[in-house]
């Protein structure tokens, strides 16, 4: 096995922030695709199950194999769990369980990241998977506004009607929101990660958020990406997202916020617990999108620099 190919044995946190501009970041279909809010801040909220499907998706384009895709049938029903694994690997019986199992993992990256659950079948024993990569819901760094808006559809509701049908839609003005996310090392061993999958891990997640194209979701740009990785056996700081701060712009009011050069992004408690544990650390993945405004940034990227551990840029 290559270097690249080597099972992982670091524990690592993630820290995301990206920016959404008149759109919808993830509607709840139980309330009529409005928004995900946390009622009590009236901070937005996008599932983790959302940022994964921003994963799949560019790793689909990269040519990968995605266990979560092509579900449905050409008749329009949803395949069975089963019917995707015979899709895998000719000649692979559908209920042998360590022959399905196998082959998920060797063939999808998407089941060795994020783990499986799969049914094969009555009596059956089903695949379960504990994926090593996990996020928790990313939350808007302040509150937002919900707009709604309502528009005209391009075709008639019924046949011979003399106007078209109408939708209402509700987006977000704007919101800048950070996600939190930790990769396992003792769960990999079960799913076979490699270092080669973190990789392309870290460029998914930020290339699959740039590429949203959806009319609900275009307006997304990827502001700053951190993964700390740790020295083989060490544990993580844990919860590091919330040492990153966001402050308004002097002069700006909350309800006026529309864009990245409202707000400033403050690393100074990040920087202070990541001294503080810095034994512990072997190297940190950190991008941003260039045009951020920082809070002491240079003190940051001198850290970075100076402070024993490597640092690359994806």
């Amino acid at each position: 096995m290559s270097k690249e190919n080597e099972y992982i044995s670091n524990r690592s946190e993630i820290i995301f922030i990206y920016e959404t501009n008149n759109n919808n970041p993830n509607g709840d279909p139980l309330t009529e695709n409005r928004p995900r809010m946390d009622e009590m801040t009236q901070k937005c909220m996008v599932s983790d199950v959302r940022l994964k499907r921003n994963i799949r998706d560019y790793l689909e384009q990269q040519d990968e194999e995605i266990l979560i895709s092509n579900w449905n049938k050409d008749d329009g029903t949803i395949k069975q769990a089963s019917e995707r694994a015979l899709e895998l690997k000719k000649g692979l019986k559908a209920d042998d369980y360590y022959s399905v199992k196998d082959t998920i993992i060797e063939k999808c990256i998407d089941a060795r990241l994020f783990g499986c659950a799969m049914p094969l079948g009555k009596n059956k024993r089903s695949i379960q998977l504990t994926g090593p990569v996990q996020f928790l819901y990313g939350v808007s760094e302040f509150p937002v506004q919900i707009q709604e808006i309502q528009g005209t559809a391009a075709f008639a509701s019924t046949a011979g009607a003399q106007q078209r049908s109408f939708r209402n839609e509700f987006i977000i003005p704007f919101a800048l929101i950070k996600f939190y996310g930790i990769i396992n090392e003792q769960l990999a061993i079960e799913t076979k990660l490699t270092k080669e999958d973190i990789d392309k891990l870290d460029q998914s997640i930020w290339k699959g958020t740039l590429n949203l194209q959806s009319r609900s979701k275009v307006g997304h740009k990827p502001r700053l990406y951190i993964r700390v990785i740790y020295k083989i056996g060490e544990s993580q700081i844990g919860l590091i997202h919330q040492k990153v701060e966001s402050e308004i712009v002097k002069g700006k009011d909350i309800d006026e916020l529309r864009k990245i050069d409202d707000i400033l992004i403050n690393l100074d408690k990040l920087e202070e617990i990541l001294k503080t544990n810095k034994n512990k650390i072997e190297k940190i993945i950190f991008k941003e999108s260039g045009d951020l405004q920082f809070i002491n940034y240079d003190s940051f990227k001198s850290f970075l620099d100076n402070l024993g551990f490597s640092y690359e840029e994806i």
